[in-house]
């Protein structure tokens, strides 16, 4: 849809413009937003727990080690071994480094081509769109930009594009929203069950479950309380960019010491990591810095 949609409303001229955007570095403008130049850069993807997710996803998919590990089953499903707190390294002979290899491979492919660019391919078609819908000089307030946008489409080709765009906008939203729920609900679940053994008394997909009814109500409650979208987001924001710091050491921590030499990550990985840790932690301060200062 949102293909469709570009190629019959957006002119060249502005493919263009979004794509120099994209590619080439410009400095900030002077009433930039910091924190909710923070919240994009913690949110673009998935962001915060969402992103730790991928591995969780793995695990319960059976994927890799994962198949050793048990797994978060749904709380009226059986047949599932228990998820495992803590993880299991293979042994680096030839043979489980040949499978590793593949196995290394899939994952690449999985999360440079499907996940990191369906991610820019995603932005960019709905930035474009706007660019080219939404009038910059008269900005219709962020409860309403997809209304707007579905209306102009509706009045300049089909009527039928009034449904089409709603749809569209509130699919992105609902099943964007049902993945990071559930992420955030099996990230929080594998941290109590690894971090608090007590808990571990219960079924990880019972914990699962409570925590989940916990989230959702205070998702209604939240909702209820008359906050705007944008208000919640610039929250999601704050929260996931010192996840985003602190689980980039983590993750270095956890790659260089509990894994065989032979499949650590080199120095550039390495290098990636400390940049991303720094870079999400000088955002998260400007984020705070412009929440508590109201600059």
């Amino acid at each position: 849809f949102l293909l469709i949609a570009n190629v019959l409303f957006v002119p060249l001229e502005i493919w263009r413009s979004t794509a120099t955007g994209f590619l080439v570095p410009r400095g900030l403008p002077p009433n930039m937003d910091l924190m909710l130049l923070g919240v994009f850069a913690a949110t673009a993807g998935s962001g915060g727990l969402g992103n730790l997710a991928i591995s969780n996803w793995s695990r319960d998919k059976g994927l890799g080690m994962g198949k050793w590990m048990g797994s978060i089953g749904g709380v009226l499903s059986g047949g599932h071994n228990e998820v495992s707190p803590v993880g299991r390294v293979f042994l680096p002979t030839s043979e489980n480094l040949r499978r590793w290899a593949i196995w290394w491979r899939y994952s690449l492919l999985d999360q440079s081509v499907l996940w990191a660019i369906g991610c820019v391919l995603g932005m960019y078609l709905n930035v474009n769109l706007a660019l080219a819908i939404v009038p910059s000089d008269n900005v219709p307030p962020d409860s309403a930009a997809g209304a707007f946008q579905a209306r102009f489409m509706a009045e300049q080709f089909w009527h039928g594009f009034w449904a089409l765009a709603l749809i569209n906008g509130f699919w992105i939203l609902f099943s964007t929203q049902l993945g990071n729920t559930d992420c955030l609900t099996r990230v929080v679940t594998d941290t109590c069950l690894a971090g608090w053994p007590n808990l571990r008394r219960w079924a990880s997909s019972r914990l699962y479950a409570v925590l989940l009814s916990l989230f959702t109500i205070w998702g209604i409650v939240a909702i209820a309380n008359g906050k705007s979208a944008l208000s919640l987001f610039k929250v999601l924001g704050l929260l996931a960019g010192p996840i985003m710091t602190v689980s980039s050491f983590q993750i270095l921590r956890v790659n260089t010491r509990f894994l065989p030499k032979q499949i650590r990550p080199p120095l550039w990985r390495r290098a990636g990591l400390i940049v991303c840790g720094l870079v999400y932690g000088m955002l998260s301060i400007a984020s705070l810095y412009s929440l508590l200062t109201g600059q």
